[in-house]
C-alpha cells in the first residue's frame, strides 16, 4: 500500500515561520536605523536654515539672536524671531530641543539641537561647522 502525503509536516512550518520573523525583525531594525539618520540630517539641515535666518537677522539688527533659556518651548521663539513664524521646526519640536548660545562680546554663534529622549546632540557653529555628541549620534 503506497502512503501518498499531501501538505507540509509541522517542523517544515515552524522552520519556514522563523526565518520570517528573523526577516522581519532585520527589516524592522534597518527601517529604524533609516528614519533615525534621515531625523539627523533633518535636523542639520534646520540648523542650517536658522543659522542662515541669524545672518539675515544680523543684517538687519547689528548682532546675533542669542536665546535667553535653552528649554523645549525655545524652538517657537526661534520660529518667531528668526524664521517669521513659519513652522519650519515643528516635525522636530516633540522630539528636539533647539536653543541658540553664543558670545555677543565676540560675535559667535552656536546652534544647538538636542534629543529629549535619545543621548544626541548636534551643533552648528557660525562657521558651518557641524559635531556630534552622544552615544546615538
Amino acid at each position: 500500500m503506497k502512503n501518498n502525503y499531501r501538505g507540509f509536516t509541522l517542523i517544515e512550518l515552524l522552520v519556514v515561520v522563523a526565518i520570517l520573523g528573523i526577516l522581519a525583525y532585520v527589516g524592522v531594525v534597518s527601517y529604524q536605523g533609516f528614519t533615525w539618520s534621515a531625523q539627523k540630517k533633518s535636523v542639520e539641515l534646520n540648523l542650517n536654515s536658522i543659522l542662515l535666518s541669524n545672518e539675515e537677522y544680523t543684517s538687519d539688527n547689528g548682532e546675533y539672536y542669542y536665546s535667553t533659556t535653552c528649554n523645549a518651548s525655545e524652538y517657537q521663539k526661534i520660529q518667531n524671531e528668526l524664521l517669521d513664524g513659519k513652522e519650519v521646526l515643528k516635525e522636530l519640536g516633540n522630539d528636539w530641543k533647539f536653543c541658540v548660545q553664543g558670545d555677543k562680546n565676540n560675535q559667535t554663534l552656536n546652534i544647538n539641537a538636542s534629543h529629549k529622549t535619545k543621548t544626541c546632540a548636534i551643533t552648528l557653529t557660525d562657521k558651518m561647522a557641524v559635531t556630534r555628541n552622544g552615544s546615538d549620534c
